[in-house]
């Protein structure tokens, strides 16, 4: 996760902080304030990114906290290409089935119109 926004934290606060608190300076540290809101906000986004990518990598692979062999790897592998080649299966079959029935539809409208 990238960390490089210390420093302009660190300068941002400075300049709220050296800002004189004179009424036609208002603007300015609204802008100041608002540009350090905006960088914490960066840094909870990729925070909570950081933390979704290692639950999902967690998820996605076990094999790697369970400590199986490399045959057992590549079986789980297997299994998950299997899957993900039935639901190809089943979606072409899906689509097959929404073709059927218009191509069948489509010459009855013709022999009762024709």
């Amino acid at each position: 996760m990238k960390n490089n926004t210390h420093r302009l934290k660190s300068l941002l606060q400075q300049a709220i902080r050296e800002c004189p608190q004179d009424f036609t300076l208002s603007e300015a540290r609204f802008h100041l304030n608002a540009a350090l809101t905006k960088v914490e906000q960066v840094e909870r986004k990729r925070e909570k990114r950081h933390v979704a990518e290692q639950e999902q990598y967690r998820q996605q692979w076990p094999v790697g906290n369970t400590g199986l062999n490399v045959r057992e790897t590549l079986q789980y592998i297997d299994t998950m290409i299997a899957d993900e080649q039935k639901k190809i299966q089943e979606i072409a079959e899906r689509r097959n089935r929404q073709q059927r029935p218009d191509e069948e539809g489509g010459t009855e409208d013709s022999a009762l119109l024709g």
